[in-house]
C-alpha cells in the first residue's frame, strides 16, 4: 500500500481508537491497528473482542491495501509527526516507510489477514437522538457501575429503550442512578451495555449539536457519532428489578443548594484518609443540615442552611459515594429524600423537568449510636 495523509488527522484517529486495544495479549494481533486503505481513504479500526472503534480519513492513495500495526509505536510516531503531510509506503516482507519532511521511520508490521473480524450488528432497532442528551444520560449514571468483575452483569447500565422514551440504570450494590430522557422513537428493547463502552461513546461526542445513531441487536450495540463508529459487545444476565427499590413515601425532605452541600462535605471529609472508611453524618434540623465526621487523625463539622420537611433526622453516609452522587446531579438545586437512618436516602432535582434519580445507602456511624446514647 502506498498513500499520504494530515499528520493530524491520522494521529486524532489514532488516539481515539487505540483507547481499546489491549496493551498485551496472547495474540500479538490484537495489540495492533488494522489500517484498511482504501480508494480515497484510510479506515482505522481498534478492537479488543468486547468494544471495537473505527473511523476514516480522507487520504491520497496510489495503491490500496491492508496492515496490522503496533498501536503503541505506531501512534506515538505519528504522535510525534509535525504537522504536514506523512508518506507511507509498505513492502513485500511487511515493514512500512512512513517519511515527514526530514523524518523517516522504517517499522514492522503484521498481517492483515490474521486480524479478526468485526461483529456484524443486524440492525434491528435504530434509534436517532441528540448526541448532547445521549452524553446527559450516561453522565448521570454510569458513576454508579460496579467496578467488581465478580458481579459482571452490574460493570454495566441497563439501556430500556421505551415508546418516546429511553431509560438507563447503573448500580453497585450501594448506590444506584436511574435517568430517563424524551426521545422521538418507537423502539422498545432492553438491553445491558458495559460502562467503559459507555464512557468511550461518549467521549468522542463533541459538539452539542450532533447527532448520535444507536443500532440495537440482541448481542450488540452499535453507535455512530462524529464520524466513529462503536460496536459495544452487550453483557448477558438478569439485572436487579430497579424499580422495586425506590421508596415512594418520606419522612424527611430537604432542598438544598447543590454546590453549598457538595463543598460543604468535602470541607468536612477532610479529617477522612483513603485509608479510613469514617463515614460523614447528616443531622437534619428545621431549615439547617449539619454535617459532622470523627476519624482517628480529627474531628470536623459544618452547618449549611436549607428548605426541610417533615421530621428531624440524624443519618450517616460514605463521603465518596454521597458526593459522587450529588456531582453528577450538575443541577442548581437537589431534593434528598429520607424515610429513615437506616433505609436508602432518594436525590433528585428540585425541579421536576430534571428527570433523574439517585440512590445511596446509609452506613452504620458508631459515633452517632455512642453520641445517642
Amino acid at each position: 500500500m502506498k498513500f499520504s495523509c494530515l499528520s493530524n488527522e491520522l494521529s486524532s484517529a489514532l488516539l481515539n481508537t487505540s483507547k481499546v486495544v489491549a496493551n498485551r495479549s496472547t495474540l500479538e494481533v490484537m495489540e495492533g491497528i488494522l489500517l484498511d486503505v482504501k480508494s480515497d481513504s484510510i479506515c482505522v479500526v481498534g478492537y479488543n473482542f468486547d468494544i471495537a472503534i473505527t473511523t476514516s480519513i480522507s487520504a491520497k492513495v496510489e495503491e490500496v491495501g491492508k496492515m496490522v500495526l503496533s498501536a503503541k509505536l505506531f501512534t506515538e510516531i505519528i504522535r510525534r509527526m509535525p504537522e504536514g503531510v506523512i508518506e507511507f509506503e509498505s513492502t513485500q516482507d511487511l515493514h512500512l516507510k512512513i517519511t515527514c519532511n526530514n523524518m523517516e521511520f522504517d517499522i514492522v508490521g503484521m498481517e492483515a489477514q490474521t486480524y479478526p473480524d468485526l461483529p456484524v450488528v443486524a440492525t434491528e432497532h435504530t434509534i436517532n437522538m441528540n448526541a448532547e442528551k445521549f452524553r446527559d444520560l450516561v453522565s448521570k449514571t454510569i458513576y454508579a457501575a460496579s467496578t467488581d468483575e465478580t458481579k459482571l452483569i452490574y460493570t454495566g447500565a441497563l439501556i430500556n429503550f421505551e415508546a418516546q422514551k429511553i431509560a438507563m440504570v447503573a448500580l453497585d450494590g450501594f448506590r444506584m442512578a436511574v435517568k430517563e430522557v424524551a426521545i422521538e422513537s418507537e423502539v422498545e428493547a432492553s438491553v445491558i451495555c458495559p460502562s467503559r463502552s459507555l464512557q468511550e461513546v461518549i467521549r468522542l461526542i463533541t459538539n452539542a449539536d450532533q447527532e448520535i445513531l444507536i443500532d440495537v441487536s440482541n448481542t450488540y450495540m452499535m453507535f455512530r457519532v462524529n464520524n466513529y463508529t462503536i460496536i459495544a459487545k452487550l453483557l448477558e444476565g438478569r439485572f436487579l428489578d430497579y424499580k422495586a427499590t425506590i421508596t415512594k413515601k418520606f419522612s424527611t425532605q430537604i432542598v438544598v443548594k447543590t454546590q453549598e452541600i457538595i463543598d460543604s462535605i468535602e470541607r468536612t471529609a477532610v479529617v477522612v484518609q483513603n485509608k479510613l472508611k469514617a463515614p460523614i453524618m447528616l443531622e437534619i434540623e428545621d431549615k439547617k443540615l449539619k454535617m459532622a465526621c470523627r476519624s482517628t487523625t480529627g474531628t470536623a463539622s459544618d452547618e449549611i442552611t436549607c428548605s426541610t420537611n417533615g421530621e428531624q433526622l440524624v443519618i450517616s453516609f460514605n463521603s465518596r459515594l454521597l458526593l459522587e452522587a450529588l456531582r453528577a446531579a450538575n443541577c442548581e438545586e437537589v431534593s434528598l429524600n429520607f424515610s429513615g437512618n437506616l433505609t436508602p436516602a432518594i436525590i433528585h432535582s428540585a425541579k421536576e423537568e430534571d428527570d433523574f434519580l439517585f440512590l445511596v445507602l446509609p452506613v452504620r456511624n458508631l459515633n452517632q449510636d455512642t453520641e445517642s446514647e
